[in-house]
């Protein structure tokens, strides 16, 4: 079908907000500079020094990464915006780090709280093994079942989540290495 035998768009389809052409603008990296009467100088000196230029204070708005300036002056535009651009840039690899960061440290928590909890849950498989003199995994899967102890995410025991507990106790020293 061509574009010319296309049907219209109904005219609300044709509506976009404002909003939402900024967040595609902001999607795509296409954003509007704010064009600052002041000299690329003054700006660099206005960031340095955290003082407002034209009532905006670009310290705080060049950690956007969306957000870009650049100055009036006609010969220093291109420069301006390349440094504007180099701000964005720097912005999302910062946020970008941080993100990372947080991410390791989630994982980090995660894993230690995996630990703790194979290490309570081995002292009760243990001593409901002596208990109720069980030799098989599949007897001591239906035990927690029964008892009603659930894994660690809060579910019941399956033949996969002992073993993957098992490999758990492995790691942490718990169970012994066995010759394969």
């Amino acid at each position: 079908m061509t574009r010319r035998n296309r049907p219209a768009l109904p005219k609300w389809r044709k509506v976009v907000s404002k909003k939402h052409r900024q967040q595609q603008a902001y999607k795509h990296d296409r954003v509007d500079p704010v064009i600052l009467k002041a000299s690329t100088r003054e700006i660099i000196e206005s960031i340095i020094k955290q003082t407002e230029i034209d009532g905006i204070n670009l310290a705080a708005k060049v950690q956007d990464p969306h957000f870009r300036f650049m100055s009036s002056y006609k010969d220093e535009q291109e420069v301006s915006l390349q440094l504007s651009e180099a701000f964005a840039t720097v912005s999302k690899l910062i946020k970008t780090r941080d993100m990372t960061v947080a991410v390791e440290k989630s994982v980090e928590k995660r894993v230690e709280s995996a630990d703790e909890f194979a290490k309570r849950i081995y002292t009760v498989v243990e001593s409901m093994k002596t208990e109720a003199e069980l030799v098989t995994n599949i007897s001591v899967i239906d035990l927690l079942n029964e008892r009603g102890i659930p894994t660690f995410k809060d579910a019941k025991w399956h033949t996969s989540t002992y073993n993957n507990m098992r490999k758990r106790w492995k790691k942490l020293g718990l169970l012994p290495d066995t010759p394969k």
